[in-house]
């Protein structure tokens, strides 16, 4: 219910777009903007038990895997950013982006055998990033521009244990703040000097966390659609 609110009232910032006519001469992609869109997400979590927590395992009877858990999640964002001019055709975005919502990823079994299964439960959340954008304006309508930003996410790991191995996990479950680095490239494309529209694609590779029971690599690659007003 909430993202398609979220959806209409995108929708209804589009509609007088084709009606507004773009201005030539007046400077645009300059100043402070506010947008809300879509992202598309396409995550990954690569998952390994410890070395400790193998040679226990095996001596339980049971296999211990590295295991690739995947993910895909439409979520709501919003973005601040500020456009700066760095020469006649050149113009720099800085900005902050926020991702509502909870990317959730399939269930993964970790281990198996005579000692029971370990199925590890995961999901991304609290994904807001900072970022510098440099690009080209190819006329009055258009930016090109390539993305570079740093990536803070809270991740939330939930080992579900069960036969001789729900005592021996019972303390499994941690969240781990997740930091890391993206790049992309993205177009922008102005109606007028107040509104905007901006498509991205981007990838972030998150540092590895971990406890004493698994360490936890996150990357995403995301598709960002959005429609923003600039002062």
């Amino acid at each position: 219910m909430k993202t398609s609110r979220f959806s209409l009232a995108i929708a209804a910032l589009a509609m007088p777009w084709f009606a507004l006519p773009s201005q030539a001469g007046e400077p645009t992609f300059l100043g402070p903007a506010i947008a809300a869109g879509f992202t598309r997400i396409n995550s990954q979590v690569e998952a390994q038990t410890s070395s400790s927590v193998r040679k226990q395992l095996q001596a339980l009877g049971n296999s211990s895997m590295p295991s690739g858990l995947k993910g895909n999640s439409t979520l709501p964002m919003i973005d601040l950013s500020y456009g700066v001019p760095l020469g006649d055709s050149w113009v720099a975005l800085m900005g902050f982006s926020y991702v509502q919502g909870k990317n959730r990823f399939e269930s993964k079994t970790m281990t198996n055998g005579p000692s029971g299964t370990v199925t590890l439960n995961t999901r991304l959340k609290n994904q807001m990033s900072v970022y510098l954008a440099p690009g080209a304006r190819i006329g009055d309508q258009w930016l090109l521009y390539a993305k570079a930003s740093y990536h803070q996410a809270r991740a939330d790991y939930a080992p579900t244990p069960n036969g001789a191995l729900a005592t021996e996990f019972k303390q499994a479950s941690y969240s781990a703040r997740h930091k890391g680095v993206g790049y992309g490239i993205g177009a922008a494309f102005a109606a007028n000097e107040h509104l905007e529209a901006r498509l991205e694609l981007e990838q972030v590779k998150y540092r590895t966390a971990a406890n004493k029971y698994v360490s936890m690599t996150p990357k995403t690659t995301r598709a960002n659609l959005m429609l923003g007003y600039r002062f």
